[in-house]
């Protein structure tokens, strides 16, 4: 008799623990779940200065997703405005921007801050900028920046108007690079050179060129300064590129 009553008890219990654990998990069923899942390219491979990649974000589960932050990595970057909700088996696209001036390598983690229940929020990107190209380029563009520097750091007298003293130039090779190919492109070399400038996503804010006739550096300083002493001395620019077809110079400063 007394094992026919063990016999049950034990039944009884097993029961009693299946329907609770029964219980649990219908329980966890119930209960919200916001699932991230992202997709994409995060290798935004070998680049000469900048790329972008773009960034799925998706919520495949049954209550709204919240993404509170995104945090990237230095020289990564992205427009996207934070906070915002992604609804139930929905996705929303992120444009995600690389720019770095200098040649390396370039990686770290971005990480997306949300309320989700699961899934995995931590991505790695990397990307690489080669060393800058030199474009063939008849300029001697250390000479040239020397010629243009002694007069701009010095003042200068012109058209009977006195240009007090402004910075000095650094020679760009980006620019100069930029230049020579507008020069060889057979078209407007002014036009040609915003054109280069975009290609090859100079970061620098675009402030003038000229187009000069000269034999050499010197001469190419001498004939401008009588006719371009404004421009010359302006005060702002920081950096200097030229190309050359023939006697054809075009140049171009920025800052």
């Amino acid at each position: 008799m007394k094992n026919i009553f063990k016999t049950k008890l034990f039944a009884s219990l097993v029961l009693l623990g299946a329907m609770f654990f029964t219980s649990c998990e219908l329980l966890e069923e119930a209960k919200p779940k916001r699932i991230l899942s992202v997709s994409g390219d995060f290798n935004f491979g070998v680049t000469n200065s900048r790329a972008y990649k773009t960034i799925q974000i998706t919520n495949t589960g049954d209550e709204k997703l919240t993404i509170k932050n995104i945090q990237l990595p230095q020289k990564f970057s992205t427009n996207t405005k934070n906070p915002f909700t992604i609804l139930p088996q929905k996705t929303t696209t992120i444009y995600v921007y690389f720019y770095a001036a200098e040649a390396g390598l370039y990686e770290g983690e971005m990480v997306i801050e949300s309320d989700k229940t699961s899934g995995n929020n931590v991505f790695r990107l990397i990307a690489k900028v080669n060393e800058t190209p030199v474009v063939p380029n008849p300029v001697d563009g250390e000479k040239f920046t020397k010629l243009m520097n002694a007069v701009r750091t010095k003042g200068c007298n012109c058209g009977g108007q006195y240009y007090p003293p402004v910075q000095a130039l650094k020679w760009n090779v980006k620019l100069a690079n930029a230049a020579q190919l507008a020069m060889n492109s057979g078209t407007n070399p002014t036009t040609a050179l915003v054109d280069q400038l975009q290609a090859q996503g100079h970061d620098y804010e675009y402030r003038n060129s000229c187009m000069m006739s000269a034999k050499d550096e010197e001469e190419f300083v001498t004939n401008y300064l009588p006719f371009n002493c404004k421009a010359f001395m302006v005060a702002d620019v920081t950096d200097l590129g030229c190309g050359r077809v023939g006697n054809e110079w075009l140049v171009c400063k920025t800052k």
